[in-house]
């Protein structure tokens, strides 16, 4: 009776107990939103658990209200939560550094394990570029991302090229406008697909002068949003494999590509303001005046000849205005284990602070991967787009005297007096046109063959086409046009180039040995058309198409371009148990740029890499987790100029009469000898990774020896030529590099930090006539044992205090103040550099539950900066520009110590010196972002997958190691031409 009294005891408790048996669910979710499928739930302490299913979910019944459950997925950080009662537990697991074996999209190869890698690459995903920043091309982006990645933002202006470098300069710039160089751009490349270089084509002894012909980027048809990845290949092991155009580096773009499962929607549109930042401080009326006074009289003349005391016109504020973005996007993603597709279209549109700017751009994208069979696959990837651009100038409007107004008594345009030759901004506006059409598109189709495992056969072909039209016209009713009767311009600038690649690749493991291999053959053509047509003395202001203009009136230039290449490549890889690494590539092109004899071209690298942390002495060690030394040599090249530099140009014009005929003439002399631009690169490297992953760093040292670099020398007159192209010069560049990463806070608040610094030292070491400036407007000069962008001025040694002139440092140490002095070469010495000794940036993202910030910053150390002297000009032109405000410090008396000499309509023009040169030492706060992701126990009621609320500021400013005097300008304000615009945007993100 007892025993059935306990057993009857224990059933009514068990009973009691599993009466309050309660169920849970919820998702698992990825950071990014993303279900995770087969995520795996367990009540700890038992054995007892779930998975979830296709759309992230689960459901768990749970003894009582307080167990605790043990949440995981395979590359993810687990996490741990106490149920506390709830029905409902949604849980974003993060990426688990320990467990994540990092991968890089490498050249020709695709994706290799980061570990295994023994060349130079560096890559960054999508979403480090923060793309939905308002900013037009990704170039742009990288600026601070990435260590000896140097992108050089001389303008506010959106749409223009931007300088990219990696490593320095490893090709010539330009002294002259005319000297024909090789691009120093990297070679970029979107999915397999080289993209044009804007600056490889040059305009040097054509029509086509890049002053008049403004040339768009056409990388800002790449849409950030749709980046999985950029690879940046720095070394000769990861560039030599691109043999003819990988001097100056590879950028690989890598798009975005479906992923099986159902079909996801996901759409997002931010939008907000830009506005000044770092504004020029002008003369109003009243200090105008004053100085403008001082000036006539200090020259002999009528100080009333100053113009009108009362009227007050504030040029920066109507020729600005808070300009405004828009971002909005919208992409399909889906499939199955067979056919995967991604789709996505955008739209931009950004309304410039400087009136009369502004980009607008749709883009469209899709991507296809398919199975054919078993053993065949296909890859498509087609993208197209366009851009309207506004480029209107405003004639240097920020710098007109205060004193002049824009309107007559009537309010009609003051197109009169003062403005009869120089036209009114705001006339121009109303009356002027200058803008852009520009068209791109660019695909590719892959097919990939495996007959039995681990061999490969594939064929790509690509076309990468773009095409920009530009319109001006120049109002007769303003002084832009009135001289002619209206003037227009049309430039068309078109360019198609194709690639095809046949490739074999091989992978074979025996053992602790692990070898692949690939060979393959290419073949690319490029061709590029350009037309400038000019006509003046319009019929009609109102009617402004060209075949209106009488043909007298019409002046046209055309011409068109076409190179081809052929190449053969290999590269072979071999390790022994991931320890010991060896790869070594090749490459033989043959391009029709170079004469006969030189047209083809051998290029190779060889790496060695050893992981030591894999020794036995090292593998037990719990400090260490990973640890590898890496060194490469190489050769690569660069062909990217002008494409007839070596077999010479003619001209076909009516200034070559011959019996009433027009006739061609040589405009630049052939070189069958020009050949390629070569460049041997050492490197010397060392990978390591404390606390389980939670910390890596690597550091590299470079070599670059630039030889044969392409330049334009001077040649006796006698030929007939002023100069030639040809391969006239040595440099090298030297620098170290780090990279570190670090996750500083792991678990529910994550907190990780991305660091890079760079130091470059550039010399030429040969060059066959070394060049100076061609005047004191111009800084540049090449000469043996300096920086390829060494400045060149006279030093500037103040004000004479007795009499307020310019002082100024010769050679031998003595000091003049005659001006005659200063415009010989002789006196022109080194007095800055524009690159930077140092330059990187640093990143912090930090997240707690669904809230995440990212900061980004920028910096640079040791470049120089000399400013445009327009605005402080010292009285020479003081009755047609308005004067920066530091023109109020002036010389007036005997005994004044001031930096500004004493203002006289004959003060002579020495750009060159090192008055007008700043220290471009900064740190730029390049964007801050923070987005809050709302809990999928929200969405999942409304069939909603995710949905993010987001707030960015973008370029919130410079902190410059100088800085100027209160209400002075300093090189913060006269850095940028085209003014600079810090913007805020706000926006969501919505998946379904």
């Amino acid at each position: 009776m007892g025993r059935f009294a306990t057993v009857v005891m224990f059933l009514f408790c068990a009973y009691g107990g599993w009466s309050q048996v309660q169920t849970v669910s919820g998702t698992v979710r990825s950071t990014s939103g993303e279900p995770l499928i087969g995520a795996t739930i367990l009540l700890k302490g038992t054995g007892r658990g779930t998975a979830t299913d296709f759309e992230g979910r689960y459901s768990l019944a749970l003894p009582d209200s307080s167990a605790v459950l043990l949440f995981s997925y395979t590359g993810m950080q687990p996490q741990t939560i106490t149920v506390a009662g709830r029905s409902r537990v949604d849980v974003l697991l993060r990426e688990d550094v320990q467990m994540i074996d990092e991968v890089v999209v490498t050249a020709y190869t695709g994706e290799q394990k980061q570990r295994d890698i023994v060349g130079s690459y560096e890559q960054v995903s999508g979403d480090e570029l923060l793309p939905q920043r308002p900013v037009e091309s990704f170039d742009k982006m990288l600026d601070g991302q990435i260590a000896g990645v140097q992108v050089e933002l001389n303008t506010g202006e959106p749409g223009l090229p931007v300088q990219v470098r990696i490593r320095g300069n490893n090709s010539l710039p330009p002294v002259n406008s005319n000297d024909v160089v090789a691009s120093g751009q990297p070679l970029f490349v979107l999915d397999g697909v080289p993209l044009y270089d804007v600056s490889e084509t040059n305009t040097a002894n054509t029509p086509f002068s890049t002053t008049l012909d403004q040339q768009l980027n056409p990388l800002m048809f790449v849409r950030p949003e749709d980046i999985e990845s950029i690879t940046v290949l720095k070394d000769a092991s990861a560039t030599a494999i691109y043999g003819a155009n990988a001097a100056n580096g590879v950028i690989l773009i890598t798009t975005k590509q479906g992923k099986a499962g159902r079909t996801k929607i996901t759409g997002g549109v931010s939008t907000g303001f830009s506005r000044l930042i770092n504004p020029v401080r002008y003369l109003d009326t009243e200090e105008y005046i004053s100085l403008a006074r001082e000036t006539l009289f200090n020259s002999g003349g009528n100080p009333e000849d100053a113009g009108p005391i009362d009227v007050e016109t504030d040029w920066p504020a109507l020729t600005q205005r808070q300009g405004s973005v828009t971002n909005a996007s919208l992409s399909l993603n889906g499939g199955n284990d067979k056919t995967k597709f991604y789709l996505s279209a955008g739209y931009f549109k950004e309304n410039a602070i400087s009136r009369g700017n502004g980009l607008e751009r749709i883009t469209l994208r899709s991507n296809l991967n398919t199975g054919l069979s078993d053993k065949l696959s296909l890859r498509f990837g087609f993208s197209g787009g366009y851009v309207y651009k506004a480029s209107f100038s405003d004639f240097g409007a920020f710098t007109y005297p205060p004193n002049q107004s824009p309107f007559n008594a009537d309010g009609s345009f003051n197109n009169g007096g003062f403005f009869i030759n120089r036209p009114n901004p705001l006339a121009a506006l109303a009356q002027n046109e200058f803008f852009h059409h520009a068209y791109s598109v660019n695909n590719n189709l892959q097919l990939t063959y495996e007959p039995v495992p681990g061999l490969q056969l594939r064929a790509m072909g690509g076309i990468d086409g773009y095409l920009q039209l530009q319109y001006q016209y120049f109002s007769a009713l303003n002084g832009s046009g009135r001289t002619v009767n209206g003037r227009g311009r049309r430039f068309t600038r078109g360019n198609l180039q194709w690639v095809a690649n046949a490739q074999a690749s091989y992978q074979k493991a025996f053992g602790e040995h692990h070898l692949s291999a690939l060979a393959g053959t290419e073949a690319n053509q490029q061709t590029t058309y350009r037309q400038r047509i000019t006509a003046s003395n319009f019929p009609s202001d109102q009617l402004r198409e060209f075949w209106t203009v009488d043909v007298s009136d019409i002046d046209a230039d055309e011409s068109n371009y076409q190179d081809a290449t052929q190449s053969f490549y290999a590269q072979a890889s071999y390790d022994y148990a991931y320890r010991y690494y060896f790869t070594v590539s090749a490459r033989r092109d043959a391009s029709s740029i170079f004469g006969g004899d030189v047209q083809a071209g051998n290029f190779f690298s060889a790496g060695l890499a050893w992981a030591f942390s894999e020794e036995a002495a090292l593998a037990e060690a719990g400090w260490l987790s990973f640890g590898k030394l890496r060194f490469s040599y190489g050769l690569t090249g660069n062909s990217r100029l002008g494409t007839y530099s070596a077999r010479g140009l003619y001209g076909y014009s009516p200034a070559y009469l011959y019996g009433g005929n027009i006739g061609l003439a040589p405009t630049a002399p052939a070189n069958e000898s020009l050949t390629w631009e070569l460049v041997r690169k050492y490197n010397f490297a060392i990978d390591l990774e404390f606390l389980q992953g939670r910390l890596k760093a690597t550091v590299e040292h470079y070599r670059n020896f630039t030889e044969d670099a392409i330049y334009t020398i001077p040649v006796p007159l006698e030929s007939g030529f002023a100069n030639i192209v040809t391969n006239a010069a040595d440099q090298r560049n030297v620098g170290w590099e780090a990279s570190i990463q670090t996750v500083n806070i792991q678990g529910e608040l994550r907190w990780s930090t991305r660091f890079n610094i760079a130091r470059n030292r550039n010399q030429l070491t040969r060059i066959d006539a070394e060049r100076f400036p061609a005047s004191t407007f111009n800084s540049r000069g090449l000469v043996v044992g300096e920086n390829s962008s060494v400045l060149y001025g006279v030093p500037f040694a103040g004000i004479d205090p007795y009499n307020g002139k310019q002082l100024f440092f010769l050679p031998d140490g003595s000091i003049t103040d005659d001006h005659r002095l200063l415009n010989e070469p002789e006196n022109w010495v080194p007095v800055g550099q524009s690159a930077p000794d140092w330059y990187g940036g640093v990143s912090n993202t930090f997240s707690y539950k669904g809230l995440t910030l990212d900061v980004l910053v920028s910096y640079s150390y040791g470049g120089d900066v000399l400013v445009d002297p327009l605005t402080f000009t010292d009285g020479r032109q003081i009755l047609i520009n308005n004067q920066s405000a530091n023109q109020l410090d002036r010389w007036q008396q005997p005994g004044d110590l001031t930096d500004t000499p004493r203002l006289h309509q004959s003060t002579p023009i020495q750009r060159n010196n090192t008055r007008y040169l700043f220290d471009n030492d900064f740190l730029r706060l390049a964007n801050a972002s923070l987005q809050y992701q709302l809990p999928a126990r929200w969405l999942d009621a409304i069939g909603i997958t995710r949905l993010s609320v987001q707030a960015q500021a973008n370029n919130l400013g410079y902190l410059y190691s100088t800085r100027a005097r209160a209400g002075r300008n300093g090189v913060a304000a006269y850095r940028f031409r085209f003014p600079e615009a810090q913007a805020f945007m706000f926006g969501l993100n919505l998946t379904l």
